[in-house]
């Protein structure tokens, strides 16, 4: 297999597989550290003239990776309990790529004590005060860090999720993409913006609606945020449907480009702000 160093990077490229490699100890082929890509490498490859050895250098490009292979992905199921105080939350999350790098790739260098948290911290993003049941994990194991998915399963207890209103209960159910960042600029903004990796969040909100009762404001559930019409750089899609007693709402947010330029910035904030609106979202429940 022919190797070339890119060696402003400290990266390996290895043509035949279209890949890099960094001997960073948590990096795996396919994806090295995010900071030595999207930029310029040194490639230097070693040729043999008769008996002298020698090299040619030539720089190129280090690119990233597709927004695809990097995806943070969390499937709940809402259940109202005591009626509907309380809900019980199946909560399942799949990371693949640098979004599954952290914890997956240090998992053999921790203790079992350490692993254990690491890997609760993993589902507890959404609530960080959650207590989980029956947690179980797939592909915890360094090895398949950037070959397979890190999976997380456990049931939490939603209480956090309720507001009672008189008759009405109120679902927090935005909260349950996990915490949003909001971007908000006073002035315009002059300098590009620059992101580790390409990356896609997506999420699946299944609520299972108590005989009885219906849901207010199912529209609030809904964003269609695509600014890039021309490279489709960036957006945030959510949609729900009601299909019997469950009401599902399926959320794609992506981000295909690392680099945003000044005048791209609004696009880029439109994006980000409809994800931390959509984390607000609240549903009413009432009375048929």
């Amino acid at each position: 297999m022919p190797i070339v160093f890119a060696t402003f990077c400290n990266t390996v490229d290895m043509p035949s597989v279209d890949m890099y490699l960094s001997p960073n100890r948590i990096s795996r082929l396919g994806f090295p550290p995010y900071s030595y890509t999207n930029t310029k490498g040194l490639f230097i490859k070693e040729i043999a003239l008769d008996d002298m050895v020698t090299a040619v250098g030539k720089v190129k490009d280090i690119k990233g990776t597709k927004s695809e292979q990097s995806v943070d992905e969390i499937n709940t199921i809402v259940t109202f309990e005591n009626e509907m105080t309380d809900c019980s939350v199946q909560l399942e999350r799949i990371a693949s790529g640098y979004k599954a790098e952290y914890p997956q790739a240090i998992l053999h260098y921790l203790d079992d004590e350490r692993k254990k948290k690491e890997l609760e911290n993993f589902l507890l993003y959404i609530d960080e005060d959650a207590k989980l049941e029956n947690p179980t994990f797939e592909n915890d194991n360094s090895a398949l860090t950037g070959v397979k998915p890190l999976i997380g399963r456990a049931t939490i207890n939603g209480a956090s999720f309720i507001e009672k209103a008189g008759d009405k209960t109120l679902l927090k159910a935005g909260m349950l993409i996990g915490p949003q960042a909001e971007l908000y600029n006073q002035e315009a903004r002059t300098q590009p913006v620059e992101a580790a990796y390409t990356r896609q969040y997506k999420r699946s909100i299944v609520i299972r609606i108590p005989e009885g009762q219906t849901v207010k404001n199912p529209e609030d559930a809904v964003f269609n945020v695509k600014p890039d019409t021309v490279n489709n750089s960036t957006g945030f899609i959510s949609s729900y449907e009601i299909k019997g007693n469950e009401m599902i709402i399926t959320i794609f947010e992506y981000y295909n480009q690392t680099s945003y330029t000044a005048a791209e910035y609004s696009m880029y904030e439109a994006v980000m702000n409809a994800a931390a609106d959509s984390n607000k979202v609240v549903l009413v429940f009432d009375k048929l």
